[in-house]
């Protein structure tokens, strides 16, 4: 049929003649969705597919694992969420009637193995069960819970009491919060266009056990949000410049992968690079800038001057700002209230179609 697979994603296929229409077929096992602009390509490419499968369902998406899709494109908009899974992680945790939390982790929380058991709880299974499925929730729709998620996966194996307790704090928050979700807004082509942009930050040597970092970055187009992550880094930082660098270079290769996935859509580089790549760090800033080697960074790893070079390829832009409108912050440390329901509407937000 003359599709071939995306280089950015091998579940992402494309026309492989040039055309001007955009189309592309997202697979995943027996599922797929398949986005085009005009009816005629989409009647021919399922008549070509029902000559060999049987497809018994088509129509306008909304449900893909395990997300359900509100779609208008006569708005613009478009809102995935997983509200059912919400109210399935609740109901596995007989929480159904909890209170609700305003936060995912409450401020200044500490994850420790020191809260670990000396020996494994017989409600250890119990524990990861929870925490996988808000895993899923944390990868697919819910950027905010990213960093709590990722803090509770690290006793998976082992939980104590104290990670129980965090981890109930996160379904309470979840409990009062399952109607958000990810907001495509594009309902005003004569607003602001921000374009593809990204944010990046770490706290350093934030974990007790190891001092490793916890790295995020997230990426946007326009006020849309499109990946984020959040992880301990895999080796000591020797200072916060050191760990702010490790940062940007993850979102570096995850701005030079977006590159590639909007090219297999025919949106042409020109159009989107160099991406803005926002940090709370100057000094950052300076070592992409200014690349003078000197005591302070002969030990950084090589692989991290990565983002330097794409500096220089003009693929990214590194630029400082505020570490209050850093919206990455929620993915490197637990946030009070105030400033988590400052950032929050910048991650996700509620139906509006």
């Amino acid at each position: 049929m003359n599709y071939s697979a995306s280089i950015a994603d091998q579940c992402l296929f494309v026309p492989t003649a040039a055309t001007e229409e955009r189309v592309a077929v997202l697979l995943w096992v027996d599922d797929f969705v398949l986005m085009y602009e005009s009816e005629q390509t989409a009647s021919s490419f399922l008549a070509r597919l029902r000559q060999r499968f049987n497809i018994p369902t088509v129509g306008p998406v909304a449900q893909f694992l395990g997300m359900d899709i509100s779609y208008k494109p006569e708005t613009r908009k478009m809102f995935l969420s997983q509200q059912h899974t919400i109210d399935v992680l609740l109901e596995r945790a007989r929480m159904q009637d909890c209170n609700p939390a305003q936060t995912p982790c409450p401020a200044g929380t500490v994850f420790s193995k020191k809260d670990c058991p000396t020996s494994p709880s017989p409600r250890t299974t119990e524990y990861a069960s929870l925490i996988a499925l808000a895993n899923y929730l944390a990868c697919w729709t819910r950027p905010d819970i990213a960093f709590a998620v990722n803090k509770l996966c690290k006793f998976m194996s082992n939980p104590g009491e104290a990670h129980w307790h965090l981890l109930k704090h996160l379904l309470r928050y979840l409990k009062g919060s399952k109607h958000k979700g990810l907001l495509f807004d594009f309902s005003n082509p004569n607003s602001a266009n921000v374009g593809l942009h990204g944010f990046c930050d770490s706290s350093h040597a934030d974990c007790p056990d190891s001092r490793h970092s916890t790295l995020a970055y997230v990426f946007r187009l326009d006020n849309a949000v499109l990946s984020w992550f959040s992880k301990l880094h895999t080796y000591v930082t020797s200072c916060t410049n050191h760990s702010e660098y490790a940062a940007l270079f993850a979102a570096a290769k995850e701005a030079q992968w977006l590159v590639h996935l909007f090219q297999d859509l025919k949106l042409a580089a020109d159009k989107i690079t160099p991406i803005p790549i926002y940090l709370d760090s100057s000094g950052v800033v300076s070592m992409v800038f200014n690349p003078v080697d000197h005591q302070s960074n002969k030990h950084v790893e090589i692989a991290h001057h990565y983002s330097r070079e794409l500096t220089e390829r003009r693929v990214i832009t590194p630029q400082r700002l505020p570490s209050a409108d850093n919206i990455a912050d929620a993915l490197t440390k637990p946030l009070g209230p105030p400033a988590f329901a400052a950032v929050v509407p910048k991650l996700v937000n509620t139906l509006n179609i």
